[in-house]
């Protein structure tokens, strides 16, 4: 048995991370406590600390801006029901305002509800077609959402604009992989490092698409470069051992196991009847 999952999840963490990036805000966001009013010209000032939010709410119910700012406030204290609450409102008065639905995505995208998420950016992208950050984001929400044709397709898109995000490229890699399309995979990470030749991932990955072709003298090169950079990346060794021993190179394999007892004892674990059998029947 192969491992990938551990290059995968931290991959995606970082996505996840970036897919929580909300538009900067065009208003200051409402710190508590907090209330502002508004002059003749529609400049707000902090003139009335003692108004609660609801209170600013309930004199200002059509105000895009104080809405906005209701549902930043509630976005930045993890109040999710109340945040969409107000992004929502402040679409039925304005469905242009790219600013809500580009953070209604990015709070879909939090709460795994992919399918919301996606027509969020939709709404983004048809008031703007050029806003890559969109484009960008709803080719993540597509992978999380396992739609790999349509990921690939909208990551191609942003790519034409953006070709040398090598994040993007990554996770791009990865849709191409779920999607049983490895040469192109394997192409994607061949080109990375080309301009980053110590890139973990494309190299840990790379190794983990030919042990799947089974060229295992391949999968092996790409391993040791793994861990020429990082000697403890359990993940190679273990996939490792596994190429050895295939290739009938049992000394080698044993020589690994050795090395993965040292480093993570749990994972060596399943090659405990293999080895531990052999060096009892010396």
């Amino acid at each position: 048995m192969k491992i990938k999952t551990f290059f995968v999840i931290i991959l995606l963490t970082i996505f996840l991370f970036n897919c929580s990036e909300k538009k900067e805000d065009k208003k200051p966001i409402i710190t508590k406590p907090f209330s502002f009013t508004q002059n003749e010209k529609g400049t707000r000032t902090n003139l009335n600390p003692q108004k609660s939010i609801e209170q600013i709410i309930a004199e200002n119910p059509n105000n895009i801006d104080v809405l906005l700012d209701a549902a930043s406030y509630y976005d930045q204290k993890k109040d999710f029901k109340n945040a969409i609450h107000y992004y929502k409102k402040v679409i039925s008065l304005d469905k242009n305002n790219i600013d809500a639905h580009f953070n209604l995505g990015a709070i879909y995208t939090d709460l795994q509800d992919y399918n919301n998420a996606i027509n969020s950016y939709k709404e983004v992208i048809r008031i703007n077609p050029k806003d890559f950050e969109a484009i960008k984001l709803l080719g993540k929400v597509y992978y999380f959402a396992k739609q790999y044709k349509l990921s690939i397709e909208t990551f191609n898109k942003y790519l034409k604009n953006n070709p040398n995000d090598k994040d993007v490229n990554l996770v791009l890699a990865l849709a191409y992989e779920e999607n049983n399309q490895l040469d192109k995979s394997l192409e994607i990470y061949k080109n990375i490092l080309i301009k980053n030749p110590n890139e973990v991932i494309a190299l840990y990955n790379i190794g983990y698409i030919y042990s799947i072709q089974k060229k295992w003298n391949d999968a092996i090169k790409y391993f040791n470069q793994v861990l020429s950079l990082d000697p403890n990346n359990y993940m190679s060794i273990y996939n490792l051992i596994v190429a050895y021993n295939t290739i009938g190179d049992l000394e080698r394999a044993e020589a690994e196991y050795k090395r993965l007892k040292n480093i993570n004892p749990q994972l060596a674990s399943k090659f405990s009847d293999l080895f531990e059998v052999a060096q009892e029947n010396k």
